[in-house]
């Protein structure tokens, strides 16, 4: 390397020769204090653990002294919690667990009737919803003995409706209820049912309704 024409001023001093031994050197330092750093680094950091430590079992040491000196004088330790923090915190027990009811206050009472009361009206009102379903499968049994099978419109005009609507839903019910008999929703027929006042005729339209006698 020293041959070279570049180098040949530089042939004769000092510094050229031993470069190379010299950047040896240097890096082994630069590792050595690096390995130094490091070595000082972990040294703080154990000293810092077992610092903690140390501190840790003080406390525990002071916390089982109290407990024990509130357990020699039979006082209840107060339960408290200290969280060195602004943290927004949200404690399921904080919800309440009822709420309290809230009391209606009725200003106007009820009007009293001072009359007299009409029980043959009361006993309408009591039965005006009452439909003896066996009296009606009675009915449809009669009817199927005289032929296999008969449509509600048929049903209604050998007996006629005695309570109200109520009664031809009671039919339809059952029909739909039954597997031998049939309901068709397409289909609708036009009955004619007194109101239980007995001044009122409406007509109602129910899906078209067909009873049929049990095959053998």
């Amino acid at each position: 390397m020293y041959e070279l024409a570049e180098l040949q001023p530089y042939a004769d001093t000092s510094l050229l020769p031993t470069l190379t031994r010299w950047l040896l050197d240097a890096g082994q330092k630069i590792i050595a204090s690096q390995q130094q750093l490091a070595d000082q680094l972990r040294r703080i950091l154990d000293e810092r653990a077992i610092a903690e430590s140390q501190r840790v079992q003080v406390l525990c040491a002071s916390i089982k002294q109290l407990a024990f000196q509130f357990a020699k004088k039979g006082l209840a330790v107060p339960l408290t919690l200290e969280i060195e923090t602004n943290a927004g915190l949200v404690m399921p027990m904080e919800r309440k667990l009822w709420s309290a009811p809230i009391d209606m206050v009725v200003e106007e009472s009820p009007e009293v009737y001072e009359g007299e009361v009409d029980l043959n009206a009361f006993h309408e009102l009591a039965n005006q919803f009452y439909v003896d379903e066996r009296l009606l499968s009675e009915r449809i049994e009669q009817m199927l003995e005289i032929q296999s099978e008969v449509t509600l419109m048929a049903l209604v005009e050998q007996f006629p409706i005695e309570k109200g609507v109520a009664e031809v839903l009671t039919y339809v019910r059952m029909a739909m209820e039954s597997k031998q008999h049939q309901v068709q929703q397409t289909h609708h027929d036009e009955i004619e049912v007194w109101m239980s006042d007995g001044n009122r005729l409406i007509t109602l339209q129910v899906p078209h309704t067909v009873f049929r006698r049990i095959r053998a």
